[in-house]
């Protein structure tokens, strides 16, 4: 899916719950707009610290880091 790895199972179901809270805000009105949208923040949140993780693990195990820090600049 092109992830780059950062993705994983913790991410997928909370991929998976912001989708049921979708449902059930846009089909059955259980919960409101604003609860959906803290749980995306949050998801979104997540998103960005996994790829921040994955980048730092890649810099600073490399033997040379300034060249996969220019990979993840480019």
């Amino acid at each position: 899916m092109g992830d780059g790895g950062w993705f994983n199972d913790g991410l997928r179901g909370m991929r998976e719950h912001l989708e049921f809270l979708n449902e059930l805000k846009n089909q059955y009105n259980l919960i409101s707009t604003m609860e959906y949208n803290k749980f995306k923040l949050i998801y979104r949140n997540a998103i960005r610290e996994a790829k921040i993780e994955l980048s730092d693990s890649r810099i600073f195990n490399s033997d040379n880091p300034v060249k996969p820090m220019w990979k993840i600049i480019n």
